[in-house]
């Protein structure tokens, strides 16, 4: 019952902003409007302010602007034939009739910025924390803490504008500079172009540039190398994150790096914590327990990290789950993810983009076995159908190796293009879900998503209340995804529907010459059939997908 105010909310602020378009644009072109209400009838409450009625009905799934002469065989009394809606040209109705879905349309403009106005105060820096081997920052020289601070002539600010430099700049040469130290470096770089997946279900990718640089520092958890190793000897096994040095504290792979590689005393005293798997509700989780160990380097070659006998845990696999497709291919916890076709793997996230970007490939993926020992292995990913909390269905794939590393990021930073960004970002997320919502129900009508991801009341009320739940944020960005279907769907050539009144009006224009009375009489009848049949099927979607809920509510259990 929670979710009934977060419902209403959402449904009657949607309704208001859609009648209001129409209502605005045909009070300035001149149109009598007799009615503006939100719901259908009965009315619960109505007032009448100078030539309209505002009503407030019982029934929140909708709303009415009713203008004069709107419907056929409305009587319109000579005087006002000049305000009644039928009267005006082709243009004045269009632009009224599409006020209302252009609206919807608009509006999320105005939630992203009211939302991007507080989240956009500060940013994440532009700075270098993991490069990906081989890619175009690493072969140009970066290194991790660099801090990026331009592109061509573009200033860089944050993360997100390097993002969208880069992303913008695929296959061209570009000139990038970087603090280091405090000393402005440059270099060119050619962002390489990548494909990456936009909406999975629509099988939808983009090209884009990219230079291989991630904002995350891994932090110093080890793997275990080499059982004879200093760090082994020392009592320290895989997935201890060290925390300090000799007492200097460490977040970083790289901090524990530059202690191990200095010249320095035999002896290092380090603090660590080590998960340990505790039994919860929820399935196996971790808590940790902290430790000391002593390092004791021995005379010998190389540096004290070469004879550490540990590395960064970023490649390695954690735990493979029996019976998936990695357990199939040999992969086993302890291996090193090396490569995956044919590319240099050094991070874990590079596996796993490439497995998100093309899930029914299959991939060569090469792996390191203890004891040096390289594995080259064909893997397809597991492919399955699964509903989830909304009945939607989904395609997951799995590959079942997975890693234990925990990340560091910088510290945000102000923003000094805040309410800029906030407006830029408002547009673009706007545009983006006008066009992924359209490739949606473009993909329904094709029959290439089922019929059964059609949600209605029920989902809507189900979302508006778990979205409220976790936060204003997600619930302003759910009224936002809600009112653009709202008013895509209204754009839709079906009869008694905005677009399908646009269609009349097309239609008239073609012909020269007004459709008739008896005409418009059957369309609108057609019309309320097509919606008819619509509304069983959500209700059928709707109450299939919550059978168990509504059971249990009426029952009381």
């Amino acid at each position: 019952m929670s979710s009934i105010l977060p419902f209403l909310i959402l449904i009657g602020v949607l309704i208001f902003v859609h009648e209001l378009g129409h209502f605005m644009w045909a009070k300035i072109l001149g149109v009598k409007v007799l009615t503006f209400s939100l719901g259908f009838p009965p009315k619960l409450l109505s007032k009448t302010v100078g030539e309209t009625e505002y009503v407030i009905s019982a029934i929140p799934l909708g709303g009415y602007v009713k203008m004069l002469g709107e419907d056929a065989g409305d009587e319109v009394p000579e005087s006002e034939m000049k305000r009644a809606f039928h009267m005006q040209p082709v243009w004045k109705r269009f632009v009224i009739v599409v006020a209302g879905p252009l609206m919807n349309l608009i509006f999320p403009v105005l939630i992203y910025f009211v939302v991007l106005s507080v989240l956009a105060g500060e940013i994440e820096p532009a700075t270098v924390g993991t490069l990906v081997p081989g890619d175009p920052a690493d072969v140009a020289g970066l290194e991790p803490g660099d801090r990026i601070v331009q592109i061509d002539d573009t200033p860089i600010n944050g993360f997100e504008d390097l993002r969208e430099a880069v992303g913008e700049a695929a296959g061209r040469t570009v000139k990038i500079a970087y603090m280091r130290g405090g000393k402005r470096l440059e270099s060119t770089i050619v962002p390489r172009k990548a494909t990456e997946t936009v909406i999975a279900v629509l099988g939808l990718t983009e090209e884009v540039g990219r230079i291989g640089v991630y904002p995350i520092f891994p932090r110093p958890v080890i793997q275990i190398t080499d059982p004879d190793g200093t760090a082994a000897r020392a009592g320290l096994r895989s997935r201890d994150l060290i925390m300090s040095v000799d007492r200097d504290p460490i977040s970083k792979w790289i901090e524990l790096e530059k202690k191990l590689e200095a010249d320095g005393p035999a002896k290092l005293e380090v603090t660590f914590l080590r998960p340990v798997p505790v039994s919860s509700p929820v399935g196996s989780i971790h808590t940790y327990e902290a430790g000391t160990a002593t390092l004791t380097f021995a005379a010998g070659r190389g540096t004290r990290l070469d004879r550490l006998g540990a590395a960064s845990s970023e490649s390695y696999v954690s735990k493979v789950r029996p019976g998936t497709p990695a357990h199939k291919a040999g992969i086993r916890a302890g291996d090193r993810i090396a490569g995956i076709n044919g590319v240099e793997v050094r991070i874990w996230d590079q596996l796993t983009n490439t497995l998100r970007t093309y899930p029914d490939d299959l991939h060569r993926i090469t792996f390191e076995k203890p004891g040096g020992i390289l594995v080259t292995s064909s893997v397809r990913q597991l492919k399955k159908t699964v509903v989830d909390d909304f009945g939607q269905e989904h395609s997951r794939y799995t590959f079942g190796a997975s890693n234990f590393n925990l990340y560091k990021r910088d510290e945000r930073i102000p923003n000094p293009r805040r309410l800029a960004t906030a407006l830029e970002g408002a547009f673009e997320g706007t545009w983006y879900y006008i066009k992924i919502t359209g490739l949606l129900f473009a993909r329904l009508f094709q029959g290439k998503i089922s019929l059964k991801t059609i949600g209605g009341p029920i989902l809507i009320f189900d979302i508006a209340g778990r979205s409220a739940k976790a936060g204003w944020e997600t619930y302003l960005d759910t009224m936002a995804l809600i009112s653009i279907n709202l008013g895509i769907i209204n754009l839709l050539p079906i009869p008694i529907l905005d677009g399908g009144v646009i269609l009349l009006m097309l239609i008239e224009t073609v012909r020269r010459r007004p459709l008739s009375d008896r005409f418009r009489v059957i369309y609108q009848y057609v019309g309320m059939g097509i919606v008819g049949l619509l509304v069983v099927l959500v209700f059928y979607n709707d109450i299939s997908r919550y059978w168990d809920r509504i059971v249990g509510f009426f029952s009381g259990s």
